[in-house]
């Protein structure tokens, strides 16, 4: 049976003592978090998509954004506001962990005794500072966290090599079944928002893929994963730059930014990610038709290796990103018509459209240095007009 809910009663002539104040104020206290039991399971109260989320700024350094939570139903702070009234600092995830690590992210609340009062020979601390204290954790061999003394709110983890952010895990304070109709008598829930990790923007390079997910924020504070089962759908706004499934992996075509937008119903949330060119070095292992004899002005070379090109693409497109050129000397001729073929034998194929020699000292049967740039280096191989 509970113990019985007392407060203090003041009348005329009452001697008040300190634990009479102190009484009070626990009744108070005490009250306050009845009603946050009443109202909310233990966990992240979820008014809008970023509260107490987890953000990478760069070089392994994480923070966490403000919002509030409801402390652990077993902890001696039972139903307490966890609150984070600002932004967190830039917490440096190198200095404490490394390559292969999986890094657990918890939020706890917390007492500090302030404002010291001198008593003599002794010091009271006439305030108590109420604080929310984010934690770093290593993940255990199986990568989940290993239950702690002390009772955490879970915010999720971060993978220290590629920085991902996952809520899989996250403790989320759902708002209790009494209040929201029993069952079904406030009928169902609806999406509110939408949240996308990891967050961006985002550097992709091209030809590499990365997964979004998108959380759903509903009308009962609930928070579920979406997925196209359930309606959601992915769209790019530039896909010669990135394009998305409908499972939200994201694929770097060309350099460039594009915005990429997950859609429920009428509620959307969009992230943006930059594609850079491939760390890539081209080689040429053949070029067709070879030299000698080469080939003539307005004729066609296909140039064969690994490396030539952006994998993303189609056969038959334009090579975008992937530049050739003829070099003698100091003249240079850009070459035209830059397109992907079909593989051969497992190599590449990049087709151009030998140049004009108009406008250079080039004569009939000019030998020339023919040079593919692609993912920031380059690749030569002699090679000879045949006018």
């Amino acid at each position: 049976m509970e113990p019985l809910i007392r407060h203090v009663r003041f009348f005329n002539g009452q001697f008040l003592k300190q634990e009479e104040f102190n009484e009070e104020k626990l009744y108070g206290s005490h009250m306050r978090r009845r009603v946050n039991y009443a109202l909310f399971d233990d966990g992240v109260v979820q008014i809008t998509p970023t509260d107490l989320t987890i953000e990478f700024n760069a070089a392994k350094r994480i923070r966490i954004r403000r919002g509030m939570a409801v402390g652990s139903n077993h902890d001696v702070f039972e139903s307490r506001e966890i609150i984070l009234r600002q932004d967190s600092a830039l917490l440096d995830l190198a200095a404490t962990f490394g390559a292969g690590q999986t890094v657990w992210v918890t939020v706890n609340y917390r007492e500090d005794p302030a404002v010291p009062v001198p008593l003599g020979p002794i010091v009271e601390n006439s305030r108590i500072d109420e604080t929310a204290e984010i934690r770093l954790h290593a993940a255990n061999p199986t990568g989940t966290l290993t239950p702690a003394q002390d009772p955490l709110i879970v915010l999720g983890s971060v993978d220290f090599n590629s920085m991902a952010i996952s809520v899989v895990g996250r403790q989320t304070a759902r708002l209790r079944a009494a209040l929201t109709g029993g069952g079904g008598g406030g009928g169902p829930a609806v999406l509110v928002s939408i949240a996308i990790t990891p967050v961006g923007p985002i550097l992709v390079t091209a030809g590499a893929t990365q997964a979004l997910t998108a959380t759903g924020t509903f009308s009962d504070a609930s928070i579920a994963v979406l997925t196209a089962g359930g309606g959601l759908t992915w769209g790019t706004s530039n896909a010669a730059v990135a394009t998305v499934n409908a499972a939200g992996v994201v694929t770097g075509v060309a350099v460039g930014g594009a915005t990429i937008t997950a859609t429920q119903g009428a509620v959307t949330q969009t992230v943006t990610r930059n594609v850079s060119a491939p760390a890539v070095v081209p080689v040429i292992v053949n070029v067709a038709p070879g030299s000698p004899p080469g080939q003539a002005t307005a004729g066609t070379v296909d140039v064969i290796g690994t490396n030539l090109r952006n994998p993303a693409l189609a056969a038959n497109v334009p090579a975008v990103g992937t530049v050739i050129r003829l070099v003698r000397g100091v003249d240079t001729r850009l070459a035209l018509n830059v397109v992907t073929r079909p593989p051969i034998a497992g190599n590449q194929v990049v087709r151009f459209t030998m140049p004009s020699r108009a406008g250079t000292p080039w004569g009939l049967q000019e030998a020339v240095t023919l040079e593919l740039d692609f993912g920031g280096s380059t690749a030569s191989r002699p090679y000879k007009y045949d006018d």
